[in-house]
């Protein structure tokens, strides 16, 4: 079956076209992951693969059959979600504590009493907004990745991502930081 008429039954049919897709690429998006992966990553081979196909089907929309193959188009996807979830497993969430530090490493203005500072920044962390404040607290205190908090918040990760960016930020202005 060509292309586009794969694409034509992923319109009408998604449940069958959707699972020729998976028949016919499954190895070659499977390969690509494992490329990028280390065997350290195994078991989380099949999520990224699951992942790759989920957003293949989400964002069909966009695929050009002029720019390319179904099968580059899956292999694209691939590549950029093990690299997604390699940044993401490699780079594990700051402390909060860590994560209010300035660039150069200075807290703002915490002073020597560490008590004091944390009760000050639990009130700041309490004055979010609730979605804002639970995204900081399961990322940064309860150590839950993006994907987890994403999928429990039914929200995208990049989502999770930029609350939690903007979040920090507000956190680092209430405390007289510089994050310009």
């Amino acid at each position: 079956m060509k292309d586009e008429a794969l694409s034509e039954l992923l319109k009408t049919d998604a449940e069958h076209g959707m699972r020729l897709v998976m028949k016919r690429y499954t190895g070659i998006v499977h390969a690509v992951i494992r490329r990028h992966l280390s065997p350290a990553f195994s078991s989380d081979i099949e999520d990224v693969v699951a992942d790759t196909f989920c957003e293949f089907y989400q964002t069909l929309s966009r695929w050009d059959p002029s720019r390319g193959s179904i099968k580059a188009y899956l292999c694209t996807i691939a590549r950029h979600n093990a690299i997604d979830f390699l940044r993401h497993r490699q780079a594990p969430p700051l402390p909060l504590d860590e994560a209010l530090l300035s660039e150069d490493g200075a807290f703002f203005d915490a002073g020597p009493d560490e008590a004091l500072f944390k009760k000050v920044l639990i009130e700041a962390i309490l004055s979010l907004d609730k979605t804002d404040r639970d995204i900081v607290m399961r990322k940064y205190y309860l150590g839950e990745s993006t994907k987890e908090i994403a999928s429990s918040l039914g929200m995208t990760v990049s989502a999770i991502d930029t609350r939690a960016h903007r979040a920090i930020q507000k956190l680092r202005k209430q405390f007289g930081g510089d994050f310009s």
